[in-house]
């Protein structure tokens, strides 16, 4: 994405197609980190449930939280 300029558009954050076909749309640490978490946890930052810390997550939980930082928004 970097080498066509799509992250260079100052609009990215309403989604960029990226060359394998998926579609992005949180390209900085806190926002991916944040997304992941409220798409796969569920909850927003700020949001406080008292929702006990995980020990521990499987492999697909994992990819979920991976595929919710990117397109959860």
């Amino acid at each position: 994405m970097a080498e066509s300029g799509r992250l260079a558009d100052p609009q990215r954050h309403f989604g960029v197609d990226a060359p394998r076909g998926a579609r992005w749309y949180n390209f900085d640490p806190c926002a991916f980190l944040e997304c992941a978490s409220a798409g796969t946890f569920g909850g927003r930052r700020g949001d406080d449930h008292g929702a006990e810390p995980l020990a521990a997550i499987s492999w697909e939980e994992f990819r979920d939280f991976l595929r919710a930082g990117q397109e959860y928004g």
